[in-house]
C-alpha cells in the first residue's frame, strides 16, 4: 500500500508546473490578448476610413450637384439682367456711349432731345418766380393762375439733357416756342410735381435778352395752392424737349427736293482710298471721325464742319452724336432709324442672343 501512495504522490508531484513554467504560460496568454486588441483596433480604423471615405464621396457629389444648380440659376440671373438692360436701353435710352442703341430709344422720340435742366432764381435777383404782369402794369391778371419766370443771359446754370452744356443764347428764339412742353421740378418744395408751359418769349430780338416762361399754376404735394411764388426760387426744374420735332439720323440740310433726306456719309478712308458711309446707317457714332471735315454731303463738292457738334472739347463731354436733325423722329418703324425693329434672324427657330 505504501509503495502505491508513495508511486501516487510522485505522479502528482511530477504534474505539478514550476514558477518559471506559470510565468512563460501567463505571458503567453497577455500576448494573445494584446494581439486581439490590435487586430480590432485596426479594424475600426479601417471602418473609420470606409465611412470617411464613403461620406466624402457622397459629399463630392452632392456638392456638384449644388454646384450644377447654382450655375444654372447664376446663367438664367445673368440672361434676365442682360435682357433687362437691353430693354432699358431700347425703351429709355442709355448714356453708355458704346451702345449701338444710344439715341434710338423709343422715349427719346417722344420727350423730344432738347429739352434742358436749370436752376430757378431768386425774386428780384436773376429771374426768380413771380406772378406775371400784364401790359398796362396789372399785377396778377389771372388770379393766380399763372406763374412766371426768366433765364437770364447770363445764366451758366443750364444744361441740356444730356449733361452737355447749354448756353442760355441757344434757347429759342422763337415766339412759344416751349409752349405746351412739361415742366418738372427736380427739387424744393414742388419735388416731383409737373406743370405745362403756357407762354415763352424773349425780351429783346437778340441773344442776350432775358427768355420769359410762363407756367400753369398747380396744387402741391399736400393740395396746398401756391400763393407766394417765391417759394419756388432756387427750385431745379427739368423742361422736356418736344417730341417727335427730329428728322432722324443722317438729315442732309442739302438735300435737292427730289432726294431723300438722311443720304450724309461719312467720309473714311481704308488703304488710302476714300469711302462714303451713310451716317443713317451707322448707329453708334461714339467711333464717328472727330476731325471736324469728315462728313459729307453727296450733293456738295466739300465737307460739313461739326457735323455732330462743336469739337473744342472732348468728345464725349461735348458732342451731339445723333448729328443734324435729330434722333427724335416722328414715327417708330423697321427701317435703319430703328434697326432693332427692323432685325429678323436668318434661322427662323433661332432662339439665340445676338
Amino acid at each position: 500500500m505504501k509503495a502505491i501512495k508513495n508511486t501516487r504522490r510522485k505522479a502528482e508531484g511530477g504534474g505539478r508546473k514550476t514558477s518559471a513554467q506559470r510565468l512563460t504560460s501567463s505571458a503567453s496568454a497577455r500576448r494573445g490578448v494584446l494581439l486581439l486588441v490590435i487586430l480590432g483596433m485596426l479594424t475600426l480604423f479601417l471602418l473609420i476610413g470606409t465611412a470617411f471615405i464613403s461620406s466624402s464621396n457622397q459629399y463630392r457629389r452632392a456638392n456638384k450637384s449644388y454646384s450644377k444648380v447654382g450655375e444654372q440659376k447664376n446663367l438664367e440671373a445673368s440672361q434676365k439682367g442682360f435682357l433687362g438692360e437691353v430693354i432699358n436701353q431700347l425703351i429709355r435710352d442709355t448714356s453708355n456711349q458704346n451702345s449701338a442703341l444710344r439715341y434710338h430709344s423709343l422715349l427719346r422720340d417722344m420727350y423730344g432731345t432738347d429739352g434742358f435742366i436749370t436752376t430757378i432764381g431768386t425774386a428780384g435777383g436773376r429771374g426768380g418766380p413771380v406772378l406775371p404782369t400784364w401790359a398796362g402794369g396789372a399785377t396778377n391778371p389771372t388770379g393766380g393762375q399763372m406763374i412766371e419766370f426768366q433765364i437770364a443771359p447770363s445764366n451758366t446754370n443750364l444744361f441740356r439733357l444730356s449733361g452737355i452744356t447749354l448756353p442760355a443764347a441757344e434757347l429759342s428764339k422763337i415766339e412759344n416756342y416751349y409752349n405746351g412742353q412739361t415742366l418738372t421740378f427736380l427739387d424744393g418744395v414742388a419735388k416731383g410735381r409737373s406743370t405745362r408751359i403756357m407762354g415763352y418769349y424773349r425780351t429783346g430780338p437778340d441773344a442776350t435778352s432775358p427768355a420769359i416762361f410762363r407756367l400753369l399754376s398747380f396744387p402741391l404735394a399736400d393740395g396746398s395752392v401756391i400763393t407766394d411764388p417765391g417759394t419756388l426760387s432756387l427750385s431745379r426744374i427739368l423742361i422736356n424737349g418736344r417730341p417727335f420735332n427730329g428728322t432722324g439720323v443722317g438729315y442732309n440740310s442739302q438735300a435737292a427736293a427730289t432726294d431723300p433726306k438722311l443720304n450724309a456719309v461719312e467720309r473714311i478712308s481704308l488703304a488710302g482710298t476714300p469711302f462714303d458711309v451713310p451716317i443713317a446707317l451707322a448707329p453708334n457714332a461714339a467711333f464717328f471721325d472727330p476731325l471736324p471735315m469728315s462728313a459729307v454731303f453727296p450733293q456738295m463738292a466739300g465737307s460739313v464742319p461739326y457735323y455732330y457738334g462743336a469739337t473744342t472739347t472732348p468728345v464725349s463731354a461735348n458732342r451731339f452724336y445723333d448729328g443734324l436733325g435729330g434722333s427724335d423722329e416722328s414715327y417708330d418703324a423697321p427701317d435703319f432709324q430703328n434697326m432693332y425693329l427692323a432685325w429678323t434672324s436668318p434661322n427662323p427657330g433661332e432662339k439665340a442672343i445676338h
